[in-house]
């Protein structure tokens, strides 16, 4: 009889191979990639939770400092701080395709509004959790 026709053959044989990869140890947590924390990093801007976008960006600038993805993550950070000198300086030398056109757009924001409000006063909240930057004089 050959093996094609022993009844059974094929059928143990799967379950070998599924007995053989259940006993194996389970696989170590695969490595954070850059490119997973880039877009983590930029979820996290926009869902508004600064303080965790801003540990993941200083991790991925330890990692891969100076990278267009880093810089454009620095920015938007910065510029939702309020620091628009700061973003544009870090968009400096980054193409404004990168992100999808998101850095030419952030960088068109970040210079529109510095131009704007470079002459603006500030006032923080009592509590320190507000800024509000205004035109000075008489409204």
């Amino acid at each position: 009889m050959t093996a094609a026709r022993r009844p059974g053959r094929g059928t143990a044989l799967i379950a070998i191979a599924l007995v053989a990869a259940a006993a194996r140890p389970a696989p170590a947590r695969r490595d954070r990639t850059s490119f997973g924390d880039t877009v983590k990093a930029a979820r996290l801007l926009g869902a508004w939770r600064y303080d965790e976008a801003r540990a993941l960006i200083e991790e991925i600038e330890v990692r891969q400092p100076g990278t267009a993805e880093t810089r454009w993550l620095s920015a938007e950070l910065a510029f939702l701080a309020g620091d628009y000198p700061k973003a544009i300086l870090e968009l400096d030398g980054v193409s404004d395709e990168t992100g999808n056109g998101a850095v030419g757009e952030l960088r068109r924001l970040a210079t529109s509004t510095y131009a704007v409000t470079s002459g603006f006063a500030s006032l923080e909240s009592a509590a320190g959790h507000f800024v509000v930057q205004y035109a000075p004089g008489k409204d």
